[in-house]
């Protein structure tokens, strides 16, 4: 009996640590691609939220959000804006978004990089028909109010997802103030990479 219980635990050990050298291998392996593929997501992204740009270079700039962190955007070589890579807080989890502004702090666009809202509610807020209205209002209010209806602002919520919609709109304010503090410091050109 003591006999097959070593056995039943050493058999148990081996598969174990098989399995987790196995599950090692296979994520040093995908890491890589995985990185490339979410890079790739981003730059795509940035291409969307600031369709004028033909190039984004990430900036070293010290923000006050350290999870922050903002991209040159560049137009023939000459800096024509930013994209902001900002989180704000959601109703189930945070919003990790970017937001495209030009050297006049106007907003060209945003999008939701991830989120875990609750699915069928707050996740509505990937929606192209809730991005869409942001375009509109950009394109026929000069100063539009980044708040929701509710709030006196000019955003319709996601029906029944108040707290991501508000989220959305919060992180588009954060990415203008973050802006406003780090636009004197942004290269006016490309910089060489390495």
């Amino acid at each position: 009996m003591l006999k097959d219980m070593i056995q039943t635990s050493l058999l148990l050990v081996t598969v174990a640590a098989l399995s987790a050298l196995i599950l090692a291998v296979t994520e040093a392996k995908t890491a890589p691609r995985i990185k490339a593929n979410l890079l790739q997501k981003e730059l795509e992204l940035q291409k969307k939220v600031f369709p004028a740009a033909d190039f984004f270079q990430k900036q070293d700039i010290k923000l006050p959000d350290p999870a922050a962190s903002i991209s040159a955007a560049y137009t023939n070589q000459k800096l024509s804006g930013a994209v902001l890579r900002v989180s704000a807080r959601g109703y189930s989890s945070d919003l990790v978004m970017l937001v495209g502004i030009d050297l006049n702090g106007k907003i060209k666009g945003a999008e939701i990089i991830s989120s875990s809202e609750t699915p069928g509610l707050g996740d509505n807020i990937n929606s192209e028909q809730f991005s869409l209205q942001f375009c509109e209002l950009l394109n026929t209010n000069p100063e539009p109010n980044f708040k929701i209806k509710k709030d006196d602002g000019d955003v319709d919520a996601v029906t029944a997802a108040t707290v991501t919609s508000r989220a959305f709109c919060s992180g588009i304010q954060k990415a203008s103030s973050l802006f406003v503090i780090a636009k004197s410091k942004l290269s006016q050109t490309p910089l060489a990479s390495d």
